[in-house]
């Protein structure tokens, strides 16, 4: 609903193991309406909570998560409990 206010979230947990692997950079996006600052998913931590809020200037949209970190040596993690919710009505 254009106008309205969403919550796009997700938990991210980092499942590399070795001190050489790197770590993911994470960021959410929403079409042209969200892009959250990157966020560094260390090693050896809990689930870590990626959220944005948007509101929406159109009606269909394009969610993404982008990964700054190029590196292929660790860069694996897990996704869990993707969200997207309506918070406010226009």
């Amino acid at each position: 609903m254009i106008g309205a206010q969403y919550e796009f979230l997700c938990g991210v947990y980092n499942t590399a193991v070795n001190g050489y692997d790197v770590n993911p950079s994470l960021s959410l996006g929403v079409s042209y309406m969200l892009e959250t600052p990157h966020r560094e998913i260390p090693k050896f931590s809990d689930w870590i909570l990626l959220r944005g809020v948007f509101t929406a200037t159109d009606r269909s949209a394009v969610f993404h998560i982008h990964n700054l970190q190029p590196g292929d040596i660790g860069n694996d993690f897990f996704l869990h409990n993707l969200t997207v919710r309506q918070l406010t009505n226009a």
